[in-house]
């Protein structure tokens, strides 16, 4: 059983030890709630790292600049889609 709790332990703390190894796709779920939006991840980072507000500003620009990298990402698949299609004449 301990060894159980010992894989278990280094799979915790290599996906949720460090803030900054946290899949930040986790965040864009809430920031695309529209309950919460960015609005509620900048205040919980300011709430949880009220000792540290840089590091909180830091990760809110991080989440901020790769949720508009994915967005330019897919926006840029999707023009590429549509160049790509002919347009059909009735």
């Amino acid at each position: 059983m301990a060894d159980v709790g010992i894989d278990m332990k280094v799979k915790y703390d290599k996906y949720w030890g460090k803030i900054e190894n946290i899949n930040q796709l986790l965040y864009f779920g809430v920031v695309l709630d529209p309950r919460y939006k960015l609005r509620y991840v900048d205040w919980s980072f300011n709430d949880m790292y009220v000792y540290d507000l840089v590091f909180a500003k830091n990760l809110s620009e991080s989440v901020k600049s790769n949720l508009f990298k994915m967005y330019d990402f897919y926006k840029q698949i999707h023009n590429q889609h549509r160049v790509g299609r002919t347009s059909v004449v009735l």
